[in-house]
């Protein structure tokens, strides 16, 4: 351990240079952060703050310090008074002039870049051991994330470093959110129309409308173009400053304007699919890294705006044959009545598990990277206070905890693309898009995904600290969790799959069938 920390205090100080030459900021003095810079620019502001007016409480720790030493002297005679002394000095100079003093110089001035926004803070006045400790953990964080995800084979996009932790599930848990009917309701209509005089009579007429329907990566093509292109007729709404003209048009002409009327929603769409990702600002880099989770589900690369169509047509489907169920005085609830359940339970899933390991994870590496540095300088003091390097050790202990939080979301988030991938393009067999027959088989895959990744993700901070502090144990700890997390769901199942035999209720008897 000793040799470690000594190897641990030469990089510190003799990091090599790799970044940022141009700049009057040494290279070893860059910070770096992943989408807060702006909350570590106003912790290290506080840090300054404290360090430049402690002299006080400086002088106030190392007089407790004098007189803990001064008790612990009295009642332990056999130890060298000199010794201790001098050591308890040495401690006190090494501390103050690494985590206290913090005087308006070059080596003293530090950068933070945050790689999301791009955004530089330059901060001065902060204590060496601080702000280069700071430094050289999120340097090495950097450089062990772009070595690994180099030899990734998922798409670069939706790698760790530039989309966050499972954006691939996210993604596909937020597509059902965006709806036409919620968009435009005027659209909606002609659709349910259209469904109901077009589509249903193309299906009956064309033998092969059934399966083109259900299996078309191309709905805005096949079922406005080749399925519903008839003579019979069918309403059409406009919508012109919330007054609905009505008219009457052939199923041939209907198409191609309800067409134009999804593709100029569209916009609309991809910012409220944007918004719910958090890259409403950005839409060049939603499309982007919407073109490498595509890629994840189909083998083909398809546009942001292709795919999502392709999702609000499919919903706009379901809602059509639903609303057409209501028409005739049918309970939309007894059609399918088993299918539409699990769609249901499937999209709530989705939306609820593993949000907490997606959104709030990361949001806690962050806080906690700048709760210990934040509170940095008070670790020193009580390692003055208590003459001992212990409170140090600890310091540096947790920077190294954090730091491994990385690698091991890193590799969670490459592992659940990469089986996704491989699952994924099996289902949708080579489709540009999802399809109606094939998209609950993926959306039960990422809900199934979302959920053992939700439970890896939160085992993150165990398994760092187990391996920061070399233990075993914690990898033992987390083993036996996930045993035991896999026995407890299978007797919960085993259990009310026997419910759901022997029970005569309706409301939780086993389905015979749709």
């Amino acid at each position: 351990m000793k040799r470690f920390y000594f190897l641990f205090f030469s990089t510190l100080f003799f990091a090599p240079s790799f970044l940022f030459g141009a700049t009057n900021i040494a290279n070893s003095n860059l910070i770096y952060t992943w989408g807060y810079g702006d909350v570590m620019n106003e912790i290290m502001q506080a840090v300054k703050g404290i360090t430049t007016e402690t002299d006080y409480i400086v002088n106030a720790a190392l007089a407790i310090s004098l007189l803990l030493f001064s008790i612990k002297k009295a009642m332990d005679g056999q130890t060298n008074p000199v010794f201790e002394l001098g050591k308890m000095f040495m401690l006190f100079a090494v501390v103050w002039y690494m985590f206290l003093k913090a005087p308006n110089d070059n080596n003293h001035r530090f950068m933070i870049h945050d790689e999301v926004t791009s955004k530089d803070y330059v901060i001065s006045q902060i204590p060496i051991g601080i702000g280069k400790s700071f430094a050289l953990m999120t340097q090495f964080e950097k450089v062990i994330l772009e070595a690994m995800e180099k030899h990734f084979s998922t798409p670069q996009s939706t790698n760790f470093s530039n989309a966050g932790l499972g954006f691939s599930l996210q993604v596909m848990s937020t597509l059902p959110s965006v709806k036409l009917s919620a968009i435009d309701a005027t659209l909606q209509k002609n659709i349910d129309f259209y469904f109901r005089n077009c589509v249903s009579v193309g299906i009956l007429l064309n033998q092969q409308g059934r399966n083109l329907f259900q299996n078309s990566d191309n709905l805005i093509q096949d079922l406005f173009t080749n399925i519903g292109n008839g003579s019979q007729l069918t309403p059409l709404f406009e919508n012109n400053n919330n007054i609905e003209k009505q008219s009457v048009v052939p199923c041939s002409d209907a198409g191609p304007q309800i067409v134009e009327m999804i593709k100029k929603d569209t916009d609309e769409a991809m910012k409220i699919h944007a918004a719910l990702l958090g890259m409403v600002d950005d839409m060049a880099n939603y499309e982007q890294k919407f073109l490498g989770a595509a890629q994840i589900y189909n083998e083909q690369a398809v546009s942001a705006r292709s795919y999502l169509q392709q999702s609000m047509i499919m919903l706009a489907s379901q809602d059509a044959i639903i609303n057409t169920a209501k028409s005739v005085g049918l309970n939309p609830a007894s059609v399918a009545a088993n299918t539409a359940y699990a769609d249901q339970q499937f999209y709530a899933s989705m939306q609820a598990q593993g949000h907490m390991a997606q959104t709030y994870l990361p949001l806690a590496k962050a806080y906690l990277t700048a709760i210990i540095i934040g509170l940095s300088w008070l670790v020193a003091l009580l390692s003055i206070v208590f003459g001992s390097y212990a409170h140090i050790k600890m310091f540096f202990t947790l920077c190294i905890w954090i730091v491994l939080w990385t690698p091991i979301l890193c590799i969670i988030n490459y592992l659940n693309d990469y089986n996704l991938m491989n699952v994924a393009q099996v289902i949708t067999g080579g489709k540009a898009a999802l399809s109606l027959g094939d998209n609950m088989l993926i959306f039960k895959e990422v809900a199934n995904r979302s959920n053992f990744m939700n439970y890896l993700v939160m085992s993150t901070p165990v398994l760092a600290y187990a391996i920061a502090k070399a233990s075993e144990q914690g990898f033992v700890t987390f083993a036996s969790g996930l045993s035991q997390a896999l026995t407890g769901a299978s007797r919960a199942a085993g259990s009310f799959a026997n419910q759901q035999a022997l029970s005569t209720q309706t409301s939780i008897a086993a389905p015979r069938g749709d």
